[in-house]
Order: structure tokens, then C-alpha cells, then sequence
């Protein structure tokens, strides 16, 4: 019952549909008999409404979805693989890795006995854009984090910021950036800057697919937004693929 709880309430994405689910699972953890369970998800889902700032009320309605799923999490038999630290740390490593993956996936020449429908992929697939770079990421994050979602809505107060990849459990978000000729460097980060800000996880990975190759040093890049926002871990991975 309580991993379909913290399901429901994962899924919500704006503080009406939030308010709806929290009163569902209040009423099954009450018809449960679980009255004390039921008294704490009614504290934690408590939002105070800020009439000043959209952005504010926005934040304090994540905190309390993130507060309520965390306190399930820990009453039931929903057990979290890793520690937060050793989930940002596999995060880390997938994506330093993820380009070897393709590379070893579609353009290393398969066993001659593999048939033809391995064969016809040898050398034919390349990440042109954010969504098929996404579509290739997401399965490989999803098989070390089941609960990973993908295109999550956020409603910054001004307006909705779209996530790539979001890993409830840990409050990681994964925002994915494909280059192209027409983009310069200094917009890219622009976007990340803005990203960084409206972003309300408390850990933010950018990968960045530099195919056309417009960082001038990929070290610099990296390492300029450690650090930037203090309530918020922010991580940047750029790789440059050899496009043939």
C-alpha cells in the first residue's frame, strides 16, 4: 500500500492534484488503521501560502512532497538502495561513462555471428538532440534507479521549466544539453545559469553533449558552477564525441 502512496503522490506536479492525493492517503492510512502515520503525512503536507511570491509557495510545496514520500519511504518495506551520497556518486559515473556506452553499443563492430538486425546498427546511430540523447540515457539510469522519471513539469511561478530526468528518491535532477553550429558558448551557459536557479532539487547534474564542439576548455567549463548556489549541489559533465 505505501509504495502505491508514494507513487500517487511522486505524480503530482502542481499543489491542487498534491492536495487531492495527500487527502487520498490520509483516508487509506486512517481506514488502515495507521491513525499516527496518517497525523504525520497531514504536518508534512501543511504548504504555507506565500502572496508574494509564486516562486516561494511553489518551493515550500516540493519541499513538503519531498518531506511526505521520504517519511512513507521510511515507514514501509520500501527500502532505498543507496545512501543519497552513493546515489550522486553512480549518477556521477554514468554519466562519465554513458558515451563509452554508445560507442561500444552501435558503433563497435558486432560478433560476426550476431545476425542482421545487430548488424544493420554497426556505425548508423548518433545523438543529434536532447531528446534522443534522453532517450538513450534514460533507460541505463532507469535500470539502477527504477523510480527515475522523465519529463517533469515545474511551474516556476513565471513559467514551467521542463527536467529531463528526475530521481524522486535522492532529489536529483538530470538536465541534458545537446550543442549544435548555430549555439554559442556564452548562451549555453546562460541556460545552465537559469537552470541552476529555477531548478528546485537540491542536486542538479548537467550533461552536456557538446557535439559541435563550442566549449573552447571543457575543464573550465566543469568546474565554474561548483559551489554557485549554496542550498543546491550542482554538477556539470561535458563530453566531446567524435562525430564521423
Amino acid at each position: 500500500m505505501l509504495e502505491k502512496l508514494c507513487e500517487q503522490i511522486a505524480s503530482t506536479n502542481n499543489i491542487g492534484d498534491y492536495r487531492i492525493e495527500v487527502e487520498s492517503c490520509i483516508n487509506e492510512l486512517e481506514k488502515s488503521g495507521n491513525m499516527q502515520m496518517a497525523q504525520v503525512v497531514q504536518q508534512l503536507s501543511d504548504i504555507p501560502f506565500n502572496r508574494f511570491s509564486k516562486q516561494a509557495t511553489n518551493d515550500a510545496f516540493i519541499k513538503s512532497k519531498n518531506a511526505v514520500i521520504r517519511y512513507l519511504k521510511s515507514q514501509g518495506n520500501i527500502n532505498l538502495d543507496f545512501s543519497k551520497e552513493e546515489a550522486i556518486r553512480i549518477v556521477s559515473v554514468i554519466l562519465k561513462e554513458f558515451n563509452v556506452y554508445i560507442d561500444l553499443l552501435f558503433h563497435r563492430k558486432p560478433h560476426g555471428k550476431c545476425t542482421d538486425n545487430v548488424k544493420k546498427l554497426f556505425d548508423t546511430v548518433y545523438i543529434t538532440n536532447e531528446y534522443e540523447l534522453q532517450h538513450f540515457l534514460y533507460p541505463v539510469i532507469r535500470m539502477v534507479f527504477p523510480n527515475a522519471r522523465v519529463e517533469e513539469y515545474q511551474d516556476t511561478g513565471h513559467h514551467a521549466v521542463r527536467k529531463d530526468i528526475v530521481i524522486d528518491d535522492y532529489d536529483i535532477a538530470i538536465e541534458l544539453k545537446c550543442t549544435n553550429d548555430t549555439m554559442k558558448e556564452a548562451d549555453l551557459s546562460d541556460e545552465i545559469a537559469s537552470d541552476m536557479i529555477h531548478y528546485n532539487n537540491s542536486v542538479i547534474f548537467f550533461y552536456i553533449y557538446d557535439k559541435s564542439r563550442i566549449i573552447s576548455n571543457v575543464h573550465s567549463f566543469e568546474s565554474a558552477y561548483r559551489g554557485k548556489i549554496e542550498d543546491k549541489r550542482i554538477f556539470v559533465k561535458v563530453v566531446q564525441p567524435v562525430v564521423v
